[in-house]
């Protein structure tokens, strides 16, 4: 079977790998079967990454996650309008530059519709280019501080204008 002469596996030791099958991206776990004479076979279980999957993993770390094969999308946490930016941005730009993002685990701040994100990539296979993106909103993460920044503002020029104001009226008694 190809998928089995493809798999990488150490004697006895779970692996867990992704696989694409029929345009369609797997997460699997390789476990081995063994005897007293060693190791007889694996037992090969796996999911599919779809949005279903994604979305939980998005719950559990925060942050969304998108899965690529190549510059190909197979599922993402993402909001339509942050997806079709992201594919737009990975195949443009990224084809461009890719011997930073394609052979390393690298970083860039990116655009994506409305807001700008920090956008990291990890590499999961190199064979079979495959990888994922971990997207936080740089706009959402910052949003507190600029409001705060704008309060802080605020307050400083009512400070400034009281100020004035007490200054004059307190001329005006000299």
């Amino acid at each position: 079977s190809p998928v089995i002469q493809d798999l990488y596996v150490d004697n006895a030791e779970t692996h867990l790998f992704p696989f694409q099958i029929a345009n369609k991206l797997f997460m699997t776990y390789a476990i081995p079967v063994e005897d007293d004479q060693g190791v007889r076979g694996y037992v090969i279980l796996g999911f599919e990454l779809n949005k279903f999957v994604v979305k939980e993993i998005k719950e559990s770390i925060r942050t969304d996650i998108s899965f690529f094969v190549d510059t190909d999308l197979k599922a993402s946490s993402l909001a339509r309008k942050q997806r079709f930016a992201l594919e737009d941005w990975i195949t443009k730009d990224v084809q461009i530059d890719s011997s930073r993002f394609m052979n390393e685990n690298a970083s860039a701040l990116v655009n994506l519709g409305e807001e700008q994100f920090l956008v990291s990539f990890v590499k999961i296979d190199l064979t079979q280019k495959i990888y994922y993106i971990l997207a936080s909103s740089y706009t959402a993460e910052f949003k507190t501080f600029s409001d705060i920044q704008k309060i802080i503002a605020l307050i400083g020029g009512a400070a400034i204008l009281l100020g004035l104001a007490f200054g004059f009226s307190f001329a005006r008694t000299i």
